[in-house]
């Protein structure tokens, strides 16, 4: 049963591979077959799929966003995943888009750093603290930028 599986998942990359190399332009078509990758567990295929689409589509926010989403969440790759953001960003540096999600990406990182500390018996510091007297889990950083 299971290698009917693979087999049948195995003819379906295939197909969206075929599909992809004669409608390179098609965007929602590397999204859907990225999606299967992923859906399927492939996720060797699901990298290899990000990369190639997003060697051909470099200005697509959505694409991106996908690669990196699954790098960090389904492929529990924090550091591939924010360097994947880094590169959209300088791809498209003027994408809002792009940069809420950033924004997103690090707090949860962080978030998972802390619990890590915690867990292991580190406290994190707060004692760093920016010219506005708060630290950073108080918004400082914030306070003083704005």
């Amino acid at each position: 049963r299971t290698k009917v599986k693979a087999l049948c998942n195995r003819r379906i990359i295939h197909t969206y591979n075929r599909a992809v190399k004669r409608f390179k332009g098609d965007k929602e078509l590397w999204m859907q077959y990225a999606r299967h990758c992923v859906k399927s567990g492939s996720s060797r295929a699901a990298g290899k799929v990000f990369a190639r689409a997003l060697a051909l589509h470099p200005m697509n926010e959505d694409l991106w966003l996908a690669a990196w989403s699954w790098e960090f969440e389904g492929n529990n790759n924090t550091k591939t995943a924010r360097r994947l953001a880094q590169r959209s960003l300088r791809a498209i540096p003027k994408s809002r888009k792009l940069w809420l999600e950033y924004f997103r990406l690090e707090m949860i990182y962080l978030s998972k750093l802390r619990g890590r500390r915690k867990a292991l018996g580190i406290e994190a510091s707060d004692n760093s603290e920016g010219s506005s007297g708060l630290g950073f889990w108080q918004g400082g950083v914030v306070i003083t930028i704005l």
